[in-house]
Parts: C-alpha cells; structure tokens; sequence
C-alpha cells in the first residue's frame, strides 16, 4: 500500500500533468479579453449609460482558470458578427471573477453568476436573459438577437 505521501505526490503530479495537458489542447492559456468586450465598462457606468442611451447591459462573467470560457472567448466570441451585435446594440461589461479586480467580483455577485462562462442581459436594472456554458457562434446569435429583440419589445 502506497504511503500517504506516496499518494499526494501522485495527486499532485496527475493535477500538473492535467493542467498541463489542458493548456496545450487550449490554446497554451487564457484567451486574449474578446473585441466585444475592449472596452467594457463597470457594472455601475454600463446600468447608467444603459438608461441614457436606451442600450441593453451585457455582462460577460469568465475567469482565466475555466476551460469552457476559454473555449468560448477563443470562438463564439470571437466572431465577426457577435461582435457586431455586442458592440452595436449593448453596453458591455467584463467581468473576470479570476483575478484581483474587486469591481468585477461585486459584479458577478450581484448578478448571483454561479456557473461560467455566464453572458447576462441587464434592461432597466433587471436580468432580462442568461446564457451559461460554452456555445457555438450560431446559437450565441440567436440568443443574443432573442434577448435584443426582448428589450426592444419590453420598451
């Protein structure tokens, strides 16, 4: 029978090797923040600009450590054309539960962001629609015209 220390050494070199192993199938590590999202806002700024400009809040959470956000950042995010309609008909807000940026963390608690990779739509202050998990391009799309064609009927 393996000694205890045996074992957590074991542990401890399956976890690297996985890691390891995970960074080279993705890419070699977290993705580059998407073009949609270059200049995102504060939670707070993106609700004010919100209610002046008549735009809907899309809140991107994501951490670096999450291999479905990464999947998601390195393709349905990085399409030409949702990006189009995230620049083009939303405020949007990039949160990085990950690193050190508080702002970012009190945003995704106040939205209650459970599981990554989550996108949420925010209108007049209210969750309007959520997205969670990776997927490809063209159902992002529907998804995000679903949600955009809400807020225009919602007023």
């Amino acid at each position: 029978m393996p000694s205890r220390a045996g074992f957590t050494l074991l542990l401890v070199a399956v976890v690297a090797l996985s890691m390891l192993a995970w960074l080279m199938r993705s890419g070699g590590g977290p993705a580059p923040k998407p073009a949609a999202f270059s200049s995102a806002v504060t939670l707070d700024v993106a609700l004010q600009r919100s209610e002046q400009e008549g735009r809907p809040v899309l809140v991107f959470a994501t951490a670096d450590w999450c291999g479905p956000c990464q999947a998601l950042k390195r393709n349905a995010l990085a399409s030409s054309k949702i990006e189009q309609l995230i620049k083009g008909g939303t405020i949007p807000v990039y949160a990085d539960v990950t690193g050190p940026d508080q702002v970012s963390i009190d945003a995704a608690r106040r939205l209650r962001v459970g599981p990554i990779p989550a996108l949420i739509v925010v209108w007049k202050g209210e969750e309007l629609a959520r997205h969670e998990g990776n997927t490809s391009a063209s159902n992002l799309e529907k998804w995000l015209e679903t949600a955009l064609s809400r807020t225009r009927s919602a007023g």
